[in-house]
């Protein structure tokens, strides 16, 4: 698999990973590149060299901060297991946080989403991939309806969707957490319709937003249709680090949902905890970022916000991970 001098190394560093319960799927394809590079400049020792770690984070075309900033985090750890190896290796500084993103997601309005789903349901199909209207119209819902990460419903298979009580369940997610996901009475019937139409004969191990063949979507296959709707709903596409991206529905749902808890009265401080692990987010952090959000997004309940949550709200350009 790796080529490098480094290859045993780097495949030892990654095993002992695994053993320890990491997944390490990226961080064994960023390896890779690398290998490639110290492949590509015979260095003669078993080292790892300032010169080849600072061209493995070097910037890409259009490379967002937080692609690169996995870089140095895979790097940094590779360097600490050779040093303890005894292997030279040069450890590079952390990710600077002068860049770190500034990302500010795009929030859909309502008539941009109805424009969005009508786009869906008028997607093409091909004779190879007849269902990929209806795939594409209930991806598009079930990430704003429930808020799902695009991994998050692509992984889905058929045991994962209860149709009859309109859950879901997400396994071994991001930060390895797991959660159940209640739907909508009108998004459980979509559902349930999907399946009566798409998985009459499937078996369920099979994905449940199956791709030609019964296999699994990719991310760019997704990505590339949903450019192509946003053209069709006449939503400008403004570049890679602006958006609006596939990702930002997820980020619309929680600021959608908080608008109208703000606007209903619901406390807040009660409200957040139960949003947070219906998302599935790690820390409480980056549930509170959406409050900040929303405020921006919507001037009208920013007083309402400041004077109840003013402790609770964290300044503008805060720590959220823009794909959380």
């Amino acid at each position: 698999m790796y080529k490098s001098i480094l290859g045993k190394v780097i495949s030892d560093f990654i095993s002992e990973k695994r053993i320890a319960g990491f997944k390490y799927t990226t961080e064994e394809m960023l390896l890779r590149r690398l290998d490639s590079i110290i492949y590509g400049d015979d260095i003669g020792d078993i080292a790892l060299t300032q010169k080849h770690v600072e061209s493995f984070l070097t910037y890409g075309h259009s490379e967002s901060d937080k692609s690169v900033s996995n870089r140095y985090t895979i790097a940094r750890q590779l360097a600490r297991y050779m040093l303890a190896h005894d292997y030279n290796a040069y450890i590079a500084p952390s990710f600077p946080k002068k860049l770190q993103s500034s990302f500010v997601p795009h929030i859909y309005t309502q008539d941009e989403l109805r424009r969005l789903f009508l786009a869906a349901e008028q997607c093409p199909v091909f004779t190879n991939c007849p269902n990929r209207r209806r795939v594409v119209s209930l991806l598009l819902r079930l990430l704003y309806g429930c808020g799902l990460r695009i991994s998050e419903a692509l992984n889905l298979q058929l045991r994962n969707v209860d149709a009859e009580q309109g859950i879901l369940s997400i396994l071994n997610s991001k930060n390895e957490i797991s959660r159940y996901v209640p739907m909508s009475d009108e998004l459980t019937t979509k559902c349930r319709d999907f399946i009566n139409e798409v998985h009459s004969l499937s078996s369920p191990d099979d994905y449940f937003l199956p791709a030609p063949h019964y296999g699994k979507y990719s991310h760019r296959a997704i990505h590339t249709t949903f450019r192509m709707l946003l053209v069709k709903a006449s939503i400008p596409y403004k570049g890679k680090k602006q958006g609006p991206r596939i990702h930002d529905i997820r980020h619309t749902f929680a600021v959608h949902c908080l608008k109208k808890w703000v606007q209903n009265g619901r406390e807040l401080t009660n409200a957040l905890p139960i949003l947070s692990k219906y998302m599935g987010h790690a820390s409480f952090a980056a549930t509170q970022y959406y409050l900040r959000l929303t405020s921006d997004m919507f001037p009208h309940i920013t007083q309402a916000l400041e004077d109840k949550y003013g402790d609770i709200i964290p300044g503008i350009g805060g720590d959220c991970n823009e794909n959380d």
